[in-house]
């Protein structure tokens, strides 16, 4: 398999070059498909939610609305 490698004849740094473009192509590809799986799920939402509620709390309170 070793042998049939796009890169095969290329000088050096050239298939250095298309190994890290090819594999940062499927790094994107793998983070992608992961924040896509975390963002899409409902654990992430309420999590949002809660931290975004309690943001407009505490901007709230400094302002000195709704104060009880």
């Amino acid at each position: 398999m070793k042998h049939s490698t796009p890169w095969k004849g290329m000088i050096r740094k050239e298939a250095q070059d298309h190994k890290l473009l090819e594999m940062s192509a499927l790094l994107e590809d793998y983070l992608e498909h992961h924040l896509d799986v975390i963002t899409d799920s409902d654990w992430f939402r309420d999590l949002v939610e809660e931290k975004v509620q309690k943001l407009l709390v505490g901007e709230e309170q400094k302002r000195g609305i709704n104060c009880d």
